[in-house]
């Protein structure tokens, strides 16, 4: 939303499009400013039918900023690393890699062996990696797909 109010550079506020002088008291009211004045207080309606005033404004800024702080988290924990900066800590772990000739594979390290790919063939050498997000848990905590909880009608 664009905003409705102007700052006329001396600290004094008014509509935008309408300076303060033409609601001084005496003036008379055109067709132009009638508009004006219309279309700021269906804004005003707009914002006060959902639920927002100035201290709304306070709250999505806290909440905004939160959020911001969570995404950056976010992106700390799945940055590509270089391979040059550090390797995967535990003994075997299953890493997404990206390589020179921009392959990427999903491969478990290993300390002795470096990155394994299994079956899938990728060219280059590995020059990044990230850990994977946590594995998805069904309801029975089984990990991979998720399995219906309601038994069949043979199960029952």
């Amino acid at each position: 939303m664009q905003r409705l109010t102007e700052n006329d550079g001396k600290g004094n506020w008014s509509l935008k499009g309408l300076p303060w002088e033409e609601l001084s008291p005496g003036k008379e009211l055109t067709a132009e400013t009638c508009q004006l004045i219309y279309g700021a207080l269906c804004k005003l309606k707009d914002l006060e039918d959902a639920g927002l005033h100035p201290k709304s404004a306070e709250a999505i800024d806290w909440l905004y900023l939160q959020k911001c702080r969570e995404v950056n988290e976010l992106r700390k924990k799945t940055k590509w690393i270089p391979v040059e900066k550090r390797m995967p800590e535990k003994e075997y772990d299953t890493v997404l890699c990206v390589t020179d000739k921009n392959y990427y594979f999903v491969a478990v390290y290993n300390k002795e062996c470096g990155f394994r790919t299994g079956d899938i063939y990728a060219e280059g050498e590995v020059i990044e990696w990230m850990p994977l997000s946590e594995l998805y848990r069904t309801e029975r905590g089984d990990e991979g797909w998720p399995i219906s909880s309601k038994k069949t009608k043979t199960e029952q």
